[in-house]
Parts: structure tokens; sequence; C-alpha cells
């Protein structure tokens, strides 16, 4: 008798071997699967629930090339001409362009960012990039305002 439950045994651990791979690898493809169908409808039930963005109130502006009057600006800068930039400019635009610039000693480059117009006034921005006291590297934002042909402001 106790060979025949000894043969049941060994049976019943054959069979439990042969079941062992398949349960095994079913498994972490269900645990995949089930993790999937969460994630999706997870994102669906916010996009759901989620209200929509209010639209924006401001009117976007529209976007204008370089203007030629902060290029003559941005030249005489980068040819350090401080003379030229005197004569070209009023010494309150000039106090303005010095703070607009102010950790910069020298500047290496002006690069244009881009340009927006609105009822003739035009704000032309650039990224001044250049030395400043330490003498690392440093890059700062410049914006131009141009009204009636000239540079009236600097921020």
């Amino acid at each position: 008798m106790s060979e025949m439950v000894s043969a049941q045994a060994g049976q019943a651990r054959a069979d439990e071997a042969a079941a062992a791979p398949v349960s095994r690898t079913l498994g972490p493809w269900v645990t995949l699967l089930l993790f999937v169908v969460g994630l999706v409808a997870g994102v669906a039930a916010q996009s759901y629930v989620s209200p929509a963005p209010a639209p924006n109130p401001y009117p976007e502006l529209p976007l204008i090339g370089e203007p030629p009057e902060s290029v003559a600006v941005v030249r005489l800068i980068l040819a350090d001409d401080a003379r030229a930039l005197a004569a070209g400019m009023e010494g309150e635009l000039l106090k303005e362009l010095g703070a607009a610039l102010e950790p910069l000693q020298e500047v290496f480059d002006m690069k244009f960012v881009g340009a927006v117009e609105r009822r003739g006034d035009i704000l032309a921005s650039y990224v001044a990039t250049g030395r400043e006291q330490r003498a690392q590297s440093f890059s700062v934002g410049v914006v131009f305002r141009v009204s009636g042909g000239k540079v009236v402001g600097v921020n």
C-alpha cells in the first residue's frame, strides 16, 4: 500500500512539474497585460474627468523679421564702437542699454531671437553672450523697442 501511495505522490509531482512552466510563463504576461489595461483605463478616465484648458484671453502678436534699427545698434555693440553708439542713441537709452547688459564686460555675440509688432511698436529680442567680471562666459537677454524708425527703449 505504501508503494501505491508513493507512486501516486510521484505521479502528482510529475504533473506539477509539467504544469509549472506554463503557470510561471503565464504569470508575468498576465501581470503586464493588467498593468497596460490599468494604464489605458487611467489615462482615459483622466482625460474624461479633467476639464479642457481655458482659451488664451490675449491675442497672439504677429512675428516679424529683424528690424534694421536694432541691427544697427547690435553691430555697434559687437564692434565695441562707443563713440558711434553714443552719437546714435540718447543718454537715457545708453543707461538702459548698460543696465540690460549689466553683468557683461565684453560682448562676443548677439543672437536675434524674434520680434513682434503691435500698432507700429516693434519689440526685437536678442541673447547677448560675453565675458563677465570673473572672465566667465555669461548670457543675458536684451529687448529693443523700435518705433518711428529708431530705437526708443531698451530692456
